[in-house]
C-alpha cells in the first residue's frame, strides 16, 4: 500500500437544527442519522502543517488567506461527498518533515444553510477497511422565507400567464438569481425553488435583474429570502397583451401569497 498519501472522504450533511459536535473516528462511516446530504458545497483545503507544528498545543485553526498553501479544492457531489488524495507528510516552518496537517474551509455553503465551522485533520489518520479516512463537517439549516404572487384579470379574476416582474429593495437595487458560481440561471417562470436548486440571491442594477414571469396558473415567486422584515417591491416590466400594467406592489417575504391585478385596456370604438 502507498502510505505517502491517503484518500480523505468528506461527507456533508445538512441538519434542521443545531447538532452536538462529535469527534467521530476517521475509520468509521456515518449515515448522518437521517440528515440530508448536501450537494454543491465548495471547500478549500489548506496545508497548515507549518502553522500547526510551530506550537501544536496552541493551534486553533488559523490560516492566512492568499498566503497559506492550498492543498486542494473541490465540490460535494450528489451524495454530499468530496474525495481527496492528500500527502501524509509535509514540512514544518523549519523544513523538517512532519505529519501533514490540513484545514478544511467551506467557501460556498448550500442555499438555506449556515457555513460549517473550519476543522483540521492530521495525516496519516486511522483508515477504514476500504482504506479511506472519513470526515463529517455539518451544516445547520437557517430560517428562510418565501413569497408568491398570482397575476389575474382585474375584472374576471382569470389568471394571466406571461406577466413579467422585477423585484427591487429599499436601496433601489434589483434581484438577480444566479447559480452558486455566479452564472445566470435560465429558469424564471412560475415559483422558483432557490433552496432546492442551490441558487443565490444578489442585488444589481435594473438592467441586469431577473425577470420573474407568471406561469399558466398565473403564479410567480421564490423562496430563499433570509429576511422577513424588509419591504420589497414587485415592478411589472412585461404586461400581457390587452392589459394595463399593474401598480407597483410592496411586499414582505412572509411566506404568504397575494394577487396582482391587471386591468383590461379600454378600447375605443373605431
Amino acid at each position: 500500500n502507498d502510505t505517502t498519501t491517503q484518500n480523505v472522504v468528506l461527507t456533508k450533511y445538512g441538519f434542521e437544527k443545531k447538532v452536538t459536535a462529535i469527534e467521530r473516528a476517521t475509520d468509521q462511516t456515518w449515515t448522518g442519522d437521517g440528515a440530508k446530504p448536501l450537494q454543491g458545497v465548495d471547500f478549500t483545503i489548506y496545508n497548515v502543517t507549518a502553522n500547526y507544528w510551530t506550537s501544536p498545543k496552541d493551534y486553533q485553526g488559523s490560516f492566512i488567506f492568499n498566503s497559506t498553501p492550498v492543498a486542494a479544492t473541490g465540490t460535494t457531489n450528489d451524495e454530499g461527498q468530496l474525495t481527496l488524495e492528500l500527502p501524509t507528510k509535509s514540512k514544518d516552518a523549519n523544513g523538517k518533515t512532519r505529519a501533514a496537517v490540513y484545514l478544511f474551509h467551506e467557501i460556498n455553503p448550500r442555499a438555506g444553510y449556515n457555513t460549517s465551522a473550519d476543522f483540521w485533520l492530521t495525516l496519516p489518520a486511522k483508515a477504514a477497511a476500504d482504506g479511506n479516512v472519513y470526515v463529517y463537517p455539518k451544516n445547520v439549516q437557517k430560517t428562510t422565507y418565501e413569497r408568491t404572487f398570482v397575476t389575474k384579470d382585474a375584472e374576471t379574476k382569470e389568471v394571466l400567464e406571461g406577466a413579467g416582474f422585477n423585484i427591487s429593495n429599499s436601496d433601489g437595487k434589483f434581484l438577480k438569481l444566479t447559480d452558486k458560481d455566479g452564472k445566470n440561471v435560465s429558469i424564471n417562470e412560475g415559483f422558483i425553488d432557490v433552496l432546492d436548486n442551490n441558487y443565490r440571491l444578489t442585488w444589481v442594477a435594473k438592467s441586469d435583474a431577473t425577470v420573474f414571469t407568471s406561469d399558466k396558473d398565473g403564479k410567480f415567486g421564490l423562496n430563499g429570502f433570509d429576511d422577513n422584515t424588509t419591504t420589497y417591491t414587485a415592478v411589472e416590466t412585461k404586461v400581457p397583451d390587452g392589459y394595463v400594467g399593474a401598480a407597483n406592489t410592496d411586499f414582505k417575504a412572509d411566506n404568504s401569497s397575494s394577487d396582482i391585478l391587471n386591468a383590461p385596456k379600454g378600447v375605443l370604438p373605431h
